[in-house]
């Protein structure tokens, strides 16, 4: 089924294994580039990013330039912000910008 995301782009927290993973691999192979914070990379994951759809950013959203740092990689563009924590959370945010999803992205501590 095509859901018409193709060309969108995507932040996507805890996306380094479990569920933040599928949702990262169901994005990507629907033709969103996928922007993906983790604190730790996973293989599975790499092997994503050198596909070329995914960009890996190794941060810490407790930090607090984390979620600035996160988001700053999909420059002026923020099609849909997923957030993979104990609960998954979707929230789509289309003509926000980055700086504004930065102060809306969850810190954890």
């Amino acid at each position: 089924m095509d859901l018409g995301l193709a060309g969108r782009v995507a932040v996507v927290t805890g996306g380094s294994k479990g569920i933040g993973l599928a949702v990262v691999r169901g994005l990507a192979a629907s033709g969103v580039h996928v922007i993906v914070g983790a604190r730790k990379s996973s293989p599975e994951l790499d092997q994503l990013a050198r596909a070329g759809q995914v960009e890996v950013a190794e941060v810490d959203l407790a930090e607090p330039g984390g979620p600035a740092r996160l988001t700053a990689l999909a420059g002026d563009r923020i099609d849909i912000v997923v957030i993979v924590s104990v609960l998954a959370v979707v929230v789509a945010f289309i003509g926000h910008s980055p700086a504004s999803l930065g102060q809306l992205l969850p810190r954890h501590g």
